[in-house]
């Protein structure tokens, strides 16, 4: 079950990204300066623009998602004159409207569906998008890596997606090491396999 404080994390998490999609929206709609004629159309031939449309996809996708989720809330509580009603094709007014409600919102006995699509369809591909990332040490963990790691933590250690290691194994750089590990995702019990560097020698903690 979501804890308040873990709501409220995910939430401002959420709005955060949200700010920044709709800043991306925005820049992406605004014409380039170019020096004592800026803000004024050049005359020349139309040809495709250097601004990819993604962001505005991005927002449109996010917000059938949350819209959604935010009308059954408001649903539920009979909230009919809300500012969500005035918040237009943005997707920040939503993200803090939730967070405002967020404990009406985890008492929901539909709220685990709702927390796996908005983590899945909306935080994650937003996160992707909007998070720096980090650089090779920041991305260890504190302290010596354990000798056998699961695949999302090699991926989190090292700051490489899971065809890279996909292809560590296919290069039987790591193999699998026959354990594994129990990670809870939303109250299912998980069994990861772990994998350990073929040549026995530690992982890298630089």
């Amino acid at each position: 079950m979501t804890t308040e404080p873990e709501a409220r994390a995910f939430l401002t998490d959420l709005t955060r990204l949200a700010q920044a999609l709709d800043d991306a929206v925005l820049d992406s709609g605004l014409p380039a300066a170019s020096g004592e004629n800026a803000g004024i159309a050049r005359s020349l031939p139309k040809s495709k623009s250097p601004c990819s449309d993604r962001p505005g996809d991005m927002r449109r996708d996010a917000l059938a998602y949350v819209e959604q989720w935010a009308g059954n809330l408001r649903s539920d509580l009979t909230i009919w004159q809300s500012d969500t009603e005035k918040t237009g094709p943005t997707l920040t007014p939503w993200g803090r409207w939730l967070h405002r409600h967020r404990v009406d919102l985890i008492a929901r006995p539909w709220w685990p569906d709702a927390e796996g699509e908005l983590r899945d369809k909306v935080h994650r591909p937003l996160a992707d998008q909007f998070t720096p990332p980090l650089t090779a040490r920041e991305n260890l963990p504190t302290g010596p890596l354990p000798s056998c790691l699961t695949e999302q933590e090699m991926c989190d250690a090292f700051h490489v997606r899971p065809a890279t290691i996909r292809s560590w194994k296919n290069r039987n750089k790591i193999r699998d090491s026959g354990a594994t590990k129990r990670v809870l995702v939303r109250g299912e019990a998980e069994h990861p396999r772990l994998f350990e560097r073929c040549d026995g020698t530690p992982w890298p903690t630089a």
